[in-house]
């Protein structure tokens, strides 16, 4: 009993020691992760919008801070984020100083999710992030002093602030104006920013948006992140589509580069995940790197690319980089060795191709046949052209086109003999007799009238032809040999004796 009972008490005693060091243990890791391990912020005070707004002392000065967050990102310090419509003062006073806000250090509004709008003071120019508005859902609004003229990286400042409609660049600013919350360069050639949350309403606003250059915008950048953007076309104007111009838009479909563009920038439809055809203009001489492609983010949507420049533009092999979904790369017709030479053409992550996915059947006849050629040698693939070509005695009267979808058209007639295929098509010529005639055929020769002439075949010598209008008039007279074609004045019936071997009549038509 003794035994058991000094047992128990042991064991009791090992227990309340466990459980009291797991406590302690605990509260100490609460207690740990409760305090921020880099603290940023010198002093903190209510900003006249009445948020508490957070200022780090610039270092080598007397009368200066930067707004800040209170502590580094890499403390998980938990505090109450800025919200709603927040007005950054001019000056704050703090322990008997005042100092002039003059930047932002370390992305003081990174993941404010319920921040609406920022207006920024005016003596403001520094800042030293890159995210500085990342992940505020419902901002709608920035304000921008006219003193700050940094460049601002948009693409990444502005992740997911699917909200946002205007930003504003106050009057003054030596390098950037706004219109409409549109940021512009200050002579207006260059777009700098569309906000993400702005609806753009057609494909043709960029060639319509407000800018002061009477020759139209010549840099686009500044898209990315549109939550509306479907198809856009790149006017004819611009010269230069900047780095990241539409990344990351989740509806970007389709885009037309126009043909007056030079220079494409790296990542410009990187994380596009819907876009699926994307033609680059005549003049493109330089394409940057993962255009369609982030890491982590392959495309599986692209199907058709559209070269258009006859001399592969410099980095074109590598804008299948990171896709997925082996596009169709359509050049012009005279320029497939070339791209064919480059990493482009020997890729297995595409079909390259020169017909513009256009092809035919015809059908056959017995009156004559079809000719297919390439014409001309334009920019985006090959135009196929078919021309009918009419046997002895026949002239072409109408196509007959079948479709893909098992519809037809058989009004297609066409005095050039030709059609211009522009999609895969079932093709049939038809044709009609070219003369009509009284049979007096006693030597086998042939006589048909085409093209406003009329034909003789199988004449076996030189042969003595008279040709009359109906009305008994000689039109013609002379010697002729096989194969030959005499030229009436105009339509009409004629009579045609040949060496005295009957008299035929034939109608010409012009």
């Amino acid at each position: 009993m003794i035994f058991n009972h000094y047992n128990m008490r042991r064991s009791k005693l090992l227990a309340k020691t466990v459980f009291l060091f797991v406590c302690y243990y605990l509260l100490s890791s609460v207690k740990a992760e409760a305090q921020p391990k880099y603290k940023v912020f010198d002093f903190s005070k209510a900003a006249p919008s009445g948020q508490t707004l957070y200022y780090k002392k610039v270092s080598g000065t007397t009368d200066e801070v930067y707004l800040c967050p209170p502590y580094s990102e890499s403390s998980y310090g938990s505090y109450t984020k800025p919200s709603g419509n927040v007005v950054v003062p001019e000056t704050v006073s703090y322990g008997g100083h005042t100092y002039n806000v003059t930047g932002m250090y370390t992305n003081p509004f990174k993941w404010c999710k319920n921040l609406t709008s920022v207006t920024l003071p005016e003596g403001m120019s520094y800042f030293n992030g890159t995210a500085l508005f990342r992940g505020c859902t419902s901002l709608e609004r920035i304000n921008l002093p006219s003193t700050m003229t940094k460049e601002i990286s948009w693409s990444t400042s502005l992740d997911s602030c699917w909200s946002l409609t205007e930003v504003n660049y106050a009057a003054g600013n030596s390098r950037y104006k706004s219109g409409n919350g549109v940021v512009f360069s200050r002579d207006g050639d260059s777009l700098i920013l569309y906000p993400s949350g702005k609806n753009p309403g057609n494909p043709n606003f960029l060639q319509n948006l407000a800018g002061s250059a009477a020759s139209g915008l010549k840099y686009i950048g500044g898209l990315g992140w549109n939550c509306f953007l479907e198809y856009v076309n790149i006017p004819n104007t611009a010269t230069t589509l900047g780095g990241a111009a539409f990344y990351g838009c989740p509806k970007l479909k389709r885009v037309e580069i126009g043909d007056g563009v030079k220079i494409v920038g790296a990542s410009v439809f990187s994380r596009c995940p819907q876009i699926q055809e994307v033609t680059f203009g005549c003049s493109v001489e330089s394409i940057g790197e993962y255009i369609f492609f982030r890491s982590g983010y392959p495309n599986t949507s692209l199907n058709t690319i559209i070269m258009k420049p006859h001399t592969p533009p410099s980095g074109v092999g590598q804008i299948i980089n990171g896709v997925q979904s082996h596009p169709v790369v359509i050049v012009p017709c005279n320029s497939m060795t070339a791209y064919g030479n480059t990493v482009l053409g020997s890729s297995s992550s595409c079909t390259l191709t020169n017909d513009y996915l256009y092809g035919y059947q015809m059908s056959s006849s017995s009156n004559g046949s079809v000719s297919i050629t390439q014409e001309p040698a334009c920019w985006n693939g090959c135009v196929l052209k078919a021309t009918a070509n009419p046997y002895s005695g026949k002239r072409f009267k109408k196509w007959i086109i079948q479709y893909p979808d098992g519809t037809s058209d058989g009004s297609r007639t066409n005095a050039n003999l030709s059609l211009e295929i522009t999609s895969n098509i079932i093709i049939t010529p038809t044709f009609e007799n070219a003369v009509a005639i009284e049979e007096v055929d006693k030597k086998n020769i042939s006589v048909y009238a085409y093209d406003g002439k009329i034909h003789f075949a199988g004449l076996e010598n030189k042969t003595d032809v008279c040709v009359y209008s109906i009305d008994g008039r000689l039109v013609y007279k002379d010697i002729i040999q096989d194969n030959s074609a005499v030229l009436v004045p105009s339509t009409g019936v004629y009579i045609v004796s040949i060496d005295g071997f009957g008299k035929r009549k034939i109608v010409v038509m012009h």
